[in-house]
């Protein structure tokens, strides 16, 4: 969020309680106001609302709280991480909301798939034009006309499985999770960051941390280094920059 006094300017005429996260892990502002004189006019309700899309704040919170009325609201830019939300009795009329979420992102891995070699010469295309030929023989001389579309698509659908699985080659292939920019050095640094994290949480000394956080600052800095210097030399092929801006998007659309 760029700019929380402008949210707080405009959330102090509300009966809300609001808290406004930097990040994930970070609890940066939390606003509590309690002003029930306050006459709220449409124009101020829209302005909020419009503070809202503004820093792209998505309210997740729709239940009641209180006298029918909902007057907390759970706001984050990043709603997909929340995997559920309950209402529980309060100690007093006001009901408590209980968020589960994750504070680290999930990455969804694709399985690997089959890839068959059509074009291989070790693919067996006589014996699979013998026994297709037999295969309709056999299918047409069956009562194949009371069955349904679905019915006889998934007969003609299993056997080309078949034939394929049992006379053509295939492998599988699967996405490539490793960063193309993280070098041997690069790798060698986060090895050594690593050896002294455990160094120094064994030790707890006072310049061990010191001397740790230096070379935490030090490998983050040639990441950033590596990471811009891939992109601008153009190591990356044609074909895979569509992918490689797909897996820069921080959430999924929901």
């Amino acid at each position: 969020m760029q700019n929380p006094a402008a949210l707080e300017r405009t959330i102090v005429t509300f009966t809300l309680s609001i808290i406004v996260c930097r990040s994930r892990a970070e609890v940066k502002y939390i606003l509590f106001y309690e002003s029930m004189d306050v006459d709220i006019t449409k124009s101020v309700t829209d302005e909020l609302f419009n503070l809202f899309d503004e820093h792209m704040l998505t309210n997740t919170q729709h239940d009641v709280t209180r006298f029918n009325r909902n007057l907390d609201l759970h706001l984050t830019t990043r709603p997909s991480p929340a995997k559920s939300q309950n209402i529980i009795p309060g100690i007093t009329d006001h009901n408590i909301v209980v968020m589960d979420s994750d504070i680290k992102p999930t990455y969804n891995r694709k399985p690997p798939r089959k890839v068959y070699s059509f074009n291989s010469t070790k693919a067996d295309w006589i014996t699979i034009k013998l026994q297709t030929v037999q295969y309709v023989e056999a299918y047409l001389k069956k009562n194949y006309e009371s069955n349904n579309v679905d019915q006889n698509w998934k007969s003609i659908k299993n056997y080309l499985l078949d034939m394929m699985d049992k006379y053509i080659p295939s492998r599988y292939k699967s996405s490539r999770h490793n960063l193309l920019w993280l070098t041997t050095e690069v790798k060698r640094m986060i090895r050594c960051k690593q050896r002294k994290y455990y160094q120094t949480k064994k030790s707890c000394r006072p310049e061990d941390w010191k001397c740790y956080k230096e070379m935490k600052t030090s490998v983050r800095r040639l990441l950033r280094k590596a990471h811009a210097d891939y992109n601008s030399s153009g190591g990356r092929k044609p074909q895979t920059t569509l992918g490689y801006i797909k897996s820069q998007r921080k959430d999924e659309k929901t």
